[in-house]
């Protein structure tokens, strides 16, 4: 089942860079403890900074793929390096977050090489606009609203996106819609969870989470991505563990 993992992660690998974007963007909620759910953190805020922020992050990887009852481990290391500049998108000014991926995944004792690169557009007033990757082109859905502070238990919509095969917009190839969470965490912290569901028209679905630490000053860091992406038979799960 080698070849067949390492073909099927070079389609993978680029979904979950697409989804961490749109929302400068996966984790799960392990180490909680006792962050006050009266606490408020200004998520605006922090959202902003996520958007522009630069430099490069270091990342453990992990995973498997399935295909049928044969099942296929994976480990590796990867970075992921963000920059911001300005553009345009669909006839209005933006702001460009810039995110590459880059890694090697050990599959079966080979080492496999993994590279991806998207462009993130967001409004003057930071709201996410689309994204662009691998000639893909997605558009968020109406208006985007981010609430200007939340406490431990929230939760509710982000965003509604389609997706087309270029930005002609002439073949629609997929949706799909995120929702946040705040999640508790240590020392008066909390985490933001970010939840996509993505559908493709070609019948593959994917799921991711991102997940971020927040203070109540705003400040923000990526701790952690996760997917899980099916089609044509196979399954395939990843993890990235920022350092």
């Amino acid at each position: 089942m080698a070849k067949p993992v390492m073909g099927y992660w070079v389609k993978a690998a680029v979904v979950p860079a697409a989804a961490f974007l749109l929302v400068a963007c996966g984790g799960g909620s392990d180490g909680v403890d006792e962050a006050s759910p009266e606490l408020q953190y200004p998520l605006r805020v922090a959202y902003k900074n996520l958007i522009e922020r630069e430099g490069t992050l270091s990342a453990a990887v992990s995973g498997s793929a399935t295909d049928g009852e044969d099942t296929v481990q994976f480990v590796g290391s990867g970075s992921m390096t963000e920059s911001a500049t300005t553009g345009s998108f669909e006839g209005q000014m933006a702001i460009v977050k810039n995110l590459t991926v880059n890694g090697d995944l050990i599959v079966e004792g080979i080492s496999v090489p993994f590279t991806n690169s998207s462009k993130n557009y967001f409004s003057q007033s930071f709201a996410p606009l689309g994204t662009s990757a691998n000639g893909n082109h997605c558009v968020v859905r109406g208006p985007f609203v981010i609430p200007e502070f939340v406490k431990v238990g929230d939760s509710g919509p982000f965003a509604e996106v389609d997706c087309y095969s270029s930005s002609s917009k002439s073949i629609k190839i997929g949706t799909s819609v995120q929702t946040y969470a705040i999640e508790a965490a240590s020392n008066d912290g909390a985490r933001l969870k970010i939840v996509e569901n993505v559908k493709d028209t070609s019948g593959g679905q994917a799921t991711s989470d991102s997940v971020f630490d927040i203070s109540m000053d705003g400040a923000i860091r990526r701790r952690s991505e996760r997917i899980t992406f099916q089609d044509s038979g196979i399954t395939f799960n990843m993890r990235l563990n920022y350092n």
